[in-house]
Order: structure tokens, then C-alpha cells, then sequence
């Protein structure tokens, strides 16, 4: 078999590899993936209740980028989604990320957004020279007791390690909101297909030049399929 463009996962990256492919430059696209289904860790179905579940946990779409968010509408229409976290700490539901509520959830103090960064300020000062590991970097940022009350116990329960044993890089995702902004994503766009990934996913692969291969593993079919490009 031939194709001049084969595309290895399924996944959200692949289908709009192949979706693209597909219509702009107007060859064929094949499109391998092991599972049973398209959509990756995206996928949905009903159950037998009538009730569709993010098979792999919920997952929304978020981005400040308008051409991505144009990109996808043209496969679906959207439910708006706003997140907002609750974690149970002390007997006290205090909202994550870290923002103006939750400083008056933990301690039952009004703070305005030049307190907060006031407040958060005097910790970096006190910290000395370069941080050698996450908990460095948490605690120079938020202080021991924000550090003890919300992340030490969550990152030990989520990577099963110490925190000081996880890379920087992934604790320096966490914001700091001075405001009271307590939703989880500030993106622009945020909304999740109003029928459901599966379904704009299928409509993203409805061209005439994309094969599709579920069940296949690619190092099962690679000897018997030529291509000229790879995307893997």
C-alpha cells in the first residue's frame, strides 16, 4: 500500500495532522492508531444511561488563540465551561488556584490584589540564591504554610514522591491569582462540544483522502505500507 502521507496516533494531534493534510494539499492521508477508537485520551461515548463520559476523565478545550478556537468550531457548536476547583483543606473548602478567596477561606482575611502581592513579595525576599528543587520554589513563592496546606500532601498523593523530587519546571505551572478570579483556566474560549469529542472528531476525518486504521499497531503494518512523509 501507498499513501504519500501517513500519520501514526489518533489522537487530537493526529487528526488534525491528517485533517489538514487532507484538504490542503489534496493527497492521500493514512491515519494508523492502535486503540479502538479515535480522540486519544479525548474520547467519549453514552453509556447505557444515555449519558456521554469522558472515558479517560473530563477534559474541556481552553486557549486564548482565536484561530484555534475558529479552527475547531468549524466541527462542532460548544457548551461553555467555566472550572472551579474546590479543595477540602483544614474543614474548610478554599478555592485553587491560589487567589483572594482563598486567602480569605484559610485565614479569614479580606486582602486587596496590592495586599496579596505584598504579602506573597515578602517571601521571595526572604528566600536565598537560586531554587534547587520544586520545594524551593514553592515555598519561596507561597510560604511553608500555603506550601503545607495545599501542596505537599496533593504532589506526594499525585506523583508518589516528595515534591522536592519533581522538576521545577512542572510547579512553576501553578499561578497566583491576586484578584479574585477563582476559576481553573482565565483562557479566552473555554467550552467542551456540545455532542461530545467523538463526534467532532468524526467530522474532522469525513474526507474522501483520509484512511483510517483502528486495532493496528504500526509497527504491525510498517513493512507493508510506503509513504513519502511520516508524521509519528
Amino acid at each position: 500500500m501507498y499513501y504519500p502521507y501517513v500519520v501514526v496516533g489518533a489522537g487530537i494531534t493526529g487528526i488534525v495532522i491528517a485533517e489538514r493534510l487532507s484538504l490542503l494539499t489534496g493527497f492521500s492521508v493514512l491515519l494508523i492508531e492502535k486503540r479502538d477508537h479515535v480522540g486519544g485520551n479525548l474520547h467519549d461515548e453514552y453509556n447505557e444511561h444515555g449519558i456521554l463520559v469522558h472515558q479517560y476523565g473530563p477534559h474541556i478545550v481552553h486557549t486564548n488563540d482565536e484561530s484555534v478556537w475558529s479552527y475547531l468550531s468549524q466541527f462542532t457548536e460548544w457548551y461553555p465551561v467555566q472550572i472551579k476547583v474546590k479543595a477540602m483543606i483544614n474543614g474548610v473548602y478554599a478555592s485553587i488556584p491560589i487567589n483572594i478567596k482563598t486567602m480569605k477561606e484559610l485565614y479569614n482575611k479580606d486582602f486587596t490584589p496590592e495586599q496579596m502581592r505584598n504579602y506573597f513579595d515578602g517571601f521571595s525576599i526572604h528566600s536565598t540564591g537560586e531554587c534547587e528543587s520544586a520545594e524551593d520554589y514553592l515555598i519561596s513563592h507561597v510560604g511553608v504554610d500555603l506550601y503545607s496546606k495545599i501542596y505537599r500532601d496533593y504532589i506526594k498523593k499525585q506523583w508518589d514522591t516528595e515534591t522536592k523530587n519533581i522538576d521545577i519546571s512542572i510547579v512553576k505551572r501553578l499561578p497566583i491569582r491576586f484578584s479574585n478570579d477563582d476559576r481553573y483556566f482565565h483562557d479566552r474560549f473555554q467550552g467542551v462540544p456540545k455532542l461530545g469529542y467523538h463526534r467532532m472528531f468524526k467530522k474532522m476525518l469525513i474526507h474522501k483522502n483520509i484512511s483510517l486504521m483502528l486495532n493496528t499497531p504500526f509497527n504491525e503494518i510498517a513493512k507493508k505500507i510506503k509513504f513519502n512523509h511520516l508524521f509519528f
